[in-house]
């Protein structure tokens, strides 16, 4: 039945709701668009107000589905469990997807030895320690529904080493890793 419609999942994703972590540009934004076309109700989060509401809106033309926007700092550890309490008290979250990411000019120009503790550190909790967090915070307001998925975006990166991604690497690798051994 999925190949005979414009869906790619057979309506089974109709009326669900998911969260996207940066869902305001790249592959969250994408992600958010296939959603919201297969007929789900989307909250996409980020840091920035600004790029929220222009992605939303963006988002918004010529959806019939319901799409929110939630402010979570993944630099920020409190501000990523507040924003798991408010979706799962706010929301019937279906689907939680990790997506926010970054990848800094530190990691495109230079080897490990070469980068900044403070940059990578950035990467890091960026790109795994917020996933991590978030992991836990979702798990347990899914279990006390009996239900949900986690959705963990990670990169070739974390497979197979590529020159000058260094930090972004290894926390792609740590988001793997967490997510074959999390439960």
């Amino acid at each position: 039945d999925s190949f005979s419609t414009c869906s790619v999942c057979g309506g089974s994703l109709h009326g669900k709701t998911s969260v996207i972590t940066g869902g305001y540009s790249g592959i969250g934004f994408a992600i958010a668009q296939r959603l919201l076309d297969e007929g789900s109700n989307v909250i996409i989060t980020g840091r920035s107000e600004e790029k929220l509401l222009s992605a939303s809106k963006e988002l918004r033309k010529s959806k019939d589905c319901f799409i929110d926007i939630l402010l979570i700092d993944q630099l920020d550890v409190n501000s990523v469990i507040k924003g798991c309490e408010t979706a799962f008290n706010k929301y019937d979250v279906d689907f939680w997807i990790n997506c926010a990411g970054i990848i800094t000019e530190m990691d495109r120009k230079r080897r490990f030895i070469g980068t900044q503790l403070d940059q990578y550190l950035k990467v890091m909790n960026t790109n795994f320690k917020s996933i991590s967090i978030a992991c836990k915070e979702a798990y347990l307001f899914m279990k006390k529904r009996n239900g949900g998925h986690i959705i963990n975006i990670a990169s070739m990166a974390g497979i197979i080493p590529s020159f000058g991604y260094t930090a972004y690497g290894i926390s792609k690798c740590a988001v793997i890793n967490l997510t074959r051994s999390y439960f």
